[in-house]
């Protein structure tokens, strides 16, 4: 039988005697504009999933991500991360958005699965990568990775906005903006207790590694904590006033982090419950938190919204290890046993290649170089690019269309016959270098003979990059690969009503089996470069016939050297749906 628990308050404190210490971020990754809902470590605490609008950072890189997938483009462009949740092989992410959750192979960086619903708020991982997801309605649903329903219930007094899924798997819990928060058993997902928590909305929930406590945090500002094995409310104090918003256990189970309005992260001691460091983060409300698996570092991300200016909302600290040390912990060395360590991405054994690495396959590739601009200068390596790349791929085994300085009409008639020939072959792969640029958010390339007066003469006189992507797609071809050296300034602009300066290519949505590679970030803009080839089709030269190499990894080298090389100021990127691996040249040790 359910029985409910009236919540009675503890302790309030700002009596912890509170500092309110200066500290430095040891990674900060600049202004997201928009609020940062969620922070996790992953790929073995070299990535930092952030959003805000989803990001995938290198930890040591703080730059530039290495993805973003809600930003530009999307069929959501205004598709703030609302609620996720890393499973625990490390493998999968779940995101929550506006009437939307996706599941995204973090490897690979795609949506493996969507699924669609009104009031989606909340989501968690449970054991052999099943996953549990709320509404604002109160209900609950739990599926396999594969998109499959296990099971459905409703729980009428949580108007849900959180899940948690203990780390053994034995409990579940939901809050949201109810009376209430329901401990489950994960099994039966019938209530063990119901926590009264006195209509105080629930702003995060998370169960600690050894899965004695589940912890609530309220936008009251309390922290509530609850003993799983009886369902018992055994703390409570306020902890963050005007609210606090987010939680997380340090992997050894010693300490808690918490978050909140008045912008402070602040670590408490288990089972005390007593303030061990603290600090003021971010310049507006702390959001969200996460623990890296070793317990040495601590992300957090803040309130943000374009109005605030430049906030920087995503950093990641280094804890003092004086007061760790002091419990026996080396947060530095700490591998606890429920920590999760996630696999680092591997290159795929070449003696057990999908079918797309083998000998056997037929390659394809389209090069064009437009630098002979009739009415917009001249570019001085466009041709060159295609040249030098033509000829790489020809010593790869493609069969190379090699054209340069199109017009209209001779460049979508390549594309036409690109996209029909292509119907016969496994691999297609198109490069462009030249002129390139968004309008209204479509991409287009610009052949040698446009002359644009106006912004409204690009559809006219210019090739729509839909044209590409649609002929590849229906060409059915195993893997697509798609290269635009096309981000520059646009040479026209000057005699148009509205200035484009700095808007490179937008982004686009790679079709499925697909990856779009841009020389630099979409937006931004890339120069033309000063030697035989511009600085990253340089790059491509570099690294695309280096033996054993994933068409990921190459184009992670890429981005590497072109940044490196660019002072930072240009920093390539890839949309991808590609659902393995490929390789330009497959070497046998």
């Amino acid at each position: 039988m359910t029985r409910r628990i009236t919540l009675i308050l503890l302790s309030l404190t700002i009596s912890h005697g509170i500092s309110f210490a200066q500290k430095m971020p040891d990674k900060d990754f600049g202004n997201s504009r928009a609020p940062v809902n969620m922070v996790m470590f992953a790929g073995n605490n070299t990535q930092l999933i952030a959003g805000g609008f989803m990001k995938i950072w290198d930890v040591n890189n703080p730059s530039a991500p290495l993805y973003r997938q809600f930003e530009q483009g999307m069929e959501f462009s205004n598709a703030m991360v609302l609620n996720a949740d890393i499973s625990r092989d490390g493998r999968y992410a779940a995101i929550v958005s506006a009437m939307r959750l996706d599941i995204y192979d973090i490897p690979s960086r795609s949506i493996i699965n969507t699924i669609r619903g009104i009031g989606l708020t909340g989501v968690a991982f449970g054991p052999d990568n099943s996953f549990a997801f709320v509404n604002n309605s109160g209900v609950m649903k739990v599926y396999d990775i594969g998109g499959q329903s296990l099971a459905e219930n409703k729980y009428k007094s949580t108007k849900a906005n959180r899940v948690a899924w203990s780390k053994s798997g034995e409990y579940m819990a939901i809050g949201g903006r109810g009376d209430e928060v329901v401990l489950l058993d994960s099994n039966t997902k019938n209530p063990i207790a119901n926590i009264n928590i006195g209509n105080k909305a629930v702003t995060d929930l998370e169960f600690s590694p050894d899965n004695n406590y589940l912890a609530i945090a309220q936008a009251s500002g309390s922290i509530t904590i609850v003993e799983t094995s009886g369902g018992n409310p055994i703390k409570s104090w306020l902890a963050h006033q005007n609210g606090t918003r987010a939680l997380a256990f340090h992997p050894s189970g010693k300490f808690l982090a918490s978050g909140g309005d008045n912008n402070m992260v602040i670590i408490w001691k288990i089972p005390g419950w007593e303030p061990a460091e603290s600090w003021i983060a971010h310049e507006t409300a702390v959001t969200a938190l996460d623990f890296s698996s070793d317990g040495s570092m601590l992300a957090s991300g803040s309130f943000n919204v374009p109005l605030v200016g430049s906030v920087n909302d995503t950093r990641i600290w280094t804890l003092d290890r004086s007061y760790m040390l002091a419990e026996g912990i080396d947060a530095e060395r700490i591998q606890p046993e429920e920590a999760v360590i996630q696999p680092a991405l591997k290159t795929q054994d070449p003696v057990n290649l999908p079918e797309n690495n083998k000998a056997s396959q037929k390659r394809l590739a389209l090069i064009i170089g437009n630098g002979m601009y009739r009415n917009g200068g001249v570019l001085a390596n466009p041709e060159n690019d295609a040249n030098d790349i033509g000829a790489r791929l020809k010593g790869l085994g493609f069969d190379v269309m090699l054209y340069n300085n199109l017009d209209q009409r001779s460049f979508k008639m390549a594309i036409d016959e690109f996209g029909t020939k292509l119907a016969s072959y496994d691999i297609g792969l198109f490069y462009y270098a030249g002129h390139g640029i968004q309008v209204k958010g479509n991409n287009y390339l610009i052949p040698v003979d446009a002359n644009l007066s106006s912004e409204n003469d690009v559809e006219y006189d210019c090739v729509n990059a839909g044209r590409l992507l649609a002929k590849m797609e229906d060409a059915g071809s195993t893997t697509n690969i798609i290269i635009l050296d096309a981000c520059r300034d646009n040479p026209f602009e000057r005699s148009w009503r509205r200035s484009t300066h700095g808007l490179g290519l937008a982004f686009m949505t790679a079709p499925a089996g697909s990856l779009i590679s841009y020389a630099t970030s979409p937006g931004a803009t890339a120069s033309d470069g000063s030697g035989r080839n511009g600085l990253f089709t340089t790059a491509l030269l570099e690294y695309i016939d280096q033996p054993n190499l994933s068409l990921l990894e190459m184009f992670q080298k890429v981005r590497t050297y072109v940044r490196e090389n660019s002072g930072g100021e240009q920093v390539p990127w890839e949309s991808t749906s590609l659902e393995g691996n490929f390789y330009f040249k497959l070497q046998s040790n």
